[in-house]
């Protein structure tokens, strides 16, 4: 079984704290000029000290930290000139690498500061290992890491790792987001005074009609409108499989979530994913942890890959008029065909 190291987002001096106590190999450092869900109130002029001293006290609290700035901003050609100058700042200062999602914006790091180690994290455009093997080759030396989205199929990642030379990253807990758009979708509509949750920032849950209980949430700054599913990706469960797939980092998205969350889930995931003694046994352990999870949260968590989500279940109504598990999804080909696992006579 292998090792995987533990990555985050950080915004602030105690969250860096925390997570470095923590054990946390990688930290994101966000500032909401340039990273588009940093939860940092907004502020009229981009804040340079607040970059540096995260940087300073990353190094000072843990000389091995790998420190990278998450710029993941999709830019328009006038954002061109200030991010220009901000990756020649972070060159200077000595910041170990950029995490972008524009494309554009990779080959600027590669062209203007080659020492620093590129990250790319896709949303789209990584789905099947062609894309994988040309963003490697396009920015190759200087790219080091890819983020594999959250909706490729287990079988895919698996190839796609194998076949990559980069030190990957698959997200292992955190929020969904299914939408994104430049326009500012609830800033320009009449949700905006009922929905103001910070400086420049607004928020609101759409509830679907057919799931009384779950709620989409909407977020809304600067850099435009998200929508988030209703579950939170949390894969305790699916532990041994993560550690077969030989990606070697984990990321955990803790954006807005209070201290004492980020502890208990970081120490809840931290053991295994270290040091897994066997994956036997472990569904009955991986239901524990997932239920120590889950009381941090008011959403439901859902705990699979993608088109391999074994939360989806078949069920039946007893006489009694109780509900009852018959069988659980193990694989999905939409439209085509769907493998289950039957768990009681039918």
């Amino acid at each position: 079984m292998n090792t995987i190291k533990m990555t985050t987002y950080v915004e602030d001096q105690k969250t860096l704290e925390t997570c470095v106590n923590l054990g946390f190999h990688k930290v994101l450092i966000e500032e909401p000029h340039f990273s588009l869900l940093c939860q940092k109130e907004w502020t009229e002029k981009i804040d340079y000290r607040h970059i540096d001293s995260l940087y300073e006290t990353g190094k000072a609290l843990n000389p091995e930290l790998e420190i990278v700035f998450n710029l993941d901003l999709m830019a328009h050609d006038q954002d061109l000139q200030g991010i220009k100058a901000l990756i020649d700042h972070l060159q200077k200062i000595g910041y170990d690498g950029i995490r972008v999602q524009d494309m554009g914006l990779a080959s600027l790091v590669k062209n203007i500061a080659p020492e620093i180690h590129l990250e790319v994290h896709t949303v789209t455009g990584n789905y099947n290992s062609q894309a994988i093997a040309f963003i490697e080759n396009a920015f190759s030396p200087s790219i080091k890491s890819i983020v594999f989205s959250k909706e490729i199929p287990y079988k895919d990642l698996k190839d796609m790792n194998e076949a990559s030379t980069l030190n990957n990253e698959i997200m292992v807990h955190g929020p969904i987001l299914l939408f994104y758009s430049k326009r500012r979708l609830i800033h320009e509509s009449d949700f905006t005074e009922e929905s103001h949750v910070g400086a420049e920032r607004y928020g609101l849950f759409l509830q679907e009609k057919k799931r009384p209980d779950e709620y989409f949430r909407f977020l809304d700054n600067p850099h435009g409108s998200f929508m988030f599913h209703s579950e939170i990706l949390c894969l305790i469960r699916q532990i041994p499989k993560i550690l077969a797939l030989g990606v070697p980092f984990a990321l955990f998205d803790f954006r807005g979530e209070k201290l004492e969350v980020i502890r208990d889930v970081s120490n809840v995931f931290k053991s295994p994913l270290q040091k897994l003694e066997s994956p036997s046994g472990w569904d009955e352990k991986g239901d524990e942890l997932m239920a120590r999870i889950q009381k941090h949260y008011p959403q439901k968590l859902g705990e699979g890959f993608f088109l391999e989500n074994l939360t989806d279940s078949h069920t039946r109504v007893k006489e009694s008029g109780e509900t009852q598990w018959v069988a659980k999804v193990l694989g999905v080909v939409k439209e085509k065909v769907m493998a289950l696992e039957v768990l009681v006579p039918i």
